[in-house]
């Protein structure tokens, strides 16, 4: 299952907060859903059919329903389910299931949708959207614990957390080496092989993408940009940039106007 696809839904609006009770009944089919839904069957169990597959929805289990999706649905248990419904560009055709270990945790997250909902305080909507997000968080943080990373990822784990925490500073491989208690020679090979690019490109594409965010945004001078990100000068930085985007950070900033 590829979930990378969550990581960029962008909520646009909840269209429904609801908390239903169903019995047991045949197979209903739903074609291209209209909306995103996240399911938490906390009494009974309810099936789902997607592309030849099966899943399961009940309290060990929390289901994503993503719109455009078709699927057929079948309540083998009877019982209550929440369901939050909003709205997204991104549109997906597959099911996205969800095993939890903490089901209390989600339960108590969908009965404060639900009761912002109801209420409807002044600031609700931003109540439930910043709630909704947080299921979805919790969902991915949830299948990220479950892997485990290998050894040679776990080897240069220090370098890549010391190169997120200080890209705007003069990094060298030396230094990187340092970090992961490893020779120089022994990490350059170990974080090539284990990311399918060095070191240094890889900060570098780190300073680029950062670069690009900058640019689109309020800024000083180019020169200004170049020292932010780690650069030692303005020439190193716009020769970095071309090599990586295929312009000058000046014709870029054109480009996005």
């Amino acid at each position: 299952m590829d979930t990378n696809i969550l990581y960029n839904v962008v909520i646009k609006n909840i269209v429904s907060v609801l908390n239903i009770h169903t019995k047991l009944n045949k197979i209903v089919k739903r074609k291209d859903r209209p909306y995103w839904a996240l399911i938490l069957k906390y009494e009974g169990e309810t099936v789902y059919l997607n592309k030849g597959k099966r899943y399961v929805s009940n309290l060990e289990n929390m289901i994503i329903l993503p719109k455009g999706s078709s699927y057929d649905w079948q309540c083998v248990k009877e019982g209550r389910y929440f369901a939050v419904e909003f709205d997204s560009d991104l549109e997906c055709d597959t099911l996205f299931p969800f095993p939890i270990s903490n089901s209390e945790k989600f339960l108590q997250i969908f009965n404060e949708i639900n009761h912002a909902h109801t209420i409807k305080k002044p600031t609700y909507k931003m109540e439930i959207m910043k709630k909704t997000y947080s299921l979805l968080l919790l969902l991915l943080q949830q299948k990220q614990s479950k892997y485990t990373p290998s050894y040679k990822q776990n080897k240069i784990a220090p370098s890549i957390e010391y190169i997120l925490n200080n890209y705007n500073k003069k990094i060298t491989n030396e230094l990187l080496a340092d970090v992961s208690s490893l020779s120089v020679v022994y990490f350059r090979k170990l974080f090539t092989e284990t990311l399918g690019i060095s070191p240094i490109a890889y900060v570098n594409n780190l300073r680029i993408k950062k670069a690009k965010e900058i640019l689109s945004s309020d800024y000083d001078s180019l020169s200004e940009v170049a020292y932010s990100l780690g650069f030692a000068n303005l020439y190193d930085f716009s020769r970095t940039f071309k090599k990586h985007t295929g312009m000058s950070p000046s014709a870029y900033v054109k480009s996005t106007k």
